[in-house]
C-alpha cells in the first residue's frame, strides 16, 4: 500500500509553481500579441500614410518602425523614426504653424509647388524665396518691368498681402504668385496617426492573446 501524505506547505507549494507558470505563459502571450499588433498597425499607417497625402517622398513610409515588446519590458512601439521629420507631427494632430525664424512663413502657390518640389516633398533650393529674391535685392535700383529676364520681388497686394511675384515671360502685365506670406498657417488634421494604431489594437489584440495564450499553455513546461 502506498501513503500519500498532503500537507498545506506542499500544496502551497505545488500552487505557487502552477501559478508562476501561468502568469509566465501570460506575459509571453500579451507579449507576442502586443508585436503582432504593432506590426500589423505599421502596415496599416504605410497605407493610410499613401491615402492621406500626395506622396512625393515614397521613402518616408518606410521610416515607420517598430520597436518589440519584451518579457522585460512588455510595450510595443510604433513610430516615425528620421531625421527631419517634426513637420509631420502637426499633420497628425492639426494645429496652428508659426513660423520659428522669421516674422512670417512663405507659403507656395499652387503653380510653383508640384515643379518645385524635389522627390523628397521639399521646396528646390533656387526656387526658395531666398533665392528667388537675390536679384531684386542686388539690383535695387532695376526697373522690374524694364529687366530682359523676369525675376522675382516682394510686393504689397491692394489687399495687404506681401507676396512673391514675378512678371509672366511671355506677357509683362500679367503677374506670376510664386509665394505669399503669412504670419500662421491652420493645417488640418489629415494623418490620424493614434487612431490607426487604436483601431488595429481594438480589432486584434484580444483576438491575437487568445491565440498566443493557447499556444502558450499547450507547450508549457
Amino acid at each position: 500500500m502506498s501513503t500519500i501524505n498532503c500537507t498545506l506547505e506542499n500544496l502551497a507549494k505545488t500552487l505557487e509553481k502552477e501559478i508562476k507558470k501561468e502568469i509566465k505563459q501570460v506575459q509571453f502571450a500579451a507579449v507576442g500579441a502586443l508585436n503582432r499588433c504593432a506590426f500589423d498597425a505599421q502596415k496599416a499607417l504605410r497605407g493610410a500614410y499613401s491615402g492621406a497625402f500626395h506622396v512625393r517622398n515614397k521613402s518616408l513610409p518606410r521610416k515607420i518602425e517598430v520597436t518589440k515588446a519584451t518579457k522585460e519590458n512588455p510595450v510595443a512601439v510604433v513610430a516615425l523614426n528620421a531625421p527631419s521629420t517634426e513637420f509631420m507631427e502637426i499633420h497628425t494632430t492639426g494645429g496652428v504653424a508659426k513660423p520659428t525664424k522669421s516674422k512670417a512663413m512663405a507659403i507656395p502657390d499652387k503653380s510653383i509647388q508640384e515643379p518645385g518640389r524635389t522627390s523628397m516633398g521639399r521646396m528646390k533650393q533656387s526656387l526658395k524665396p531666398s533665392n528667388l529674391l537675390k536679384y531684386a535685392d542686388t539690383h535695387q535700383s532695376k526697373k522690374r518691368g524694364k529687366v530682359a529676364t523676369p525675376h522675382a520681388f516682394k510686393m504689397t497686394t491692394k489687399g495687404g498681402e506681401v507676396v512673391v511675384a514675378r512678371r509672366n515671360k511671355a506677357d509683362r502685365s500679367e503677374m506670376d504668385w510664386l509665394y505669399r506670406e503669412e504670419k500662421e498657417a491652420e493645417i488640418k488634421k489629415s494623418w490620424d496617426f493614434k487612431g490607426v494604431v487604436q483601431k488595429v489594437v481594438d480589432r486584434r489584440m484580444e483576438k491575437y492573446f487568445d491565440e498566443n495564450l493557447k499556444k502558450a499553455m499547450a507547450t508549457a513546461k
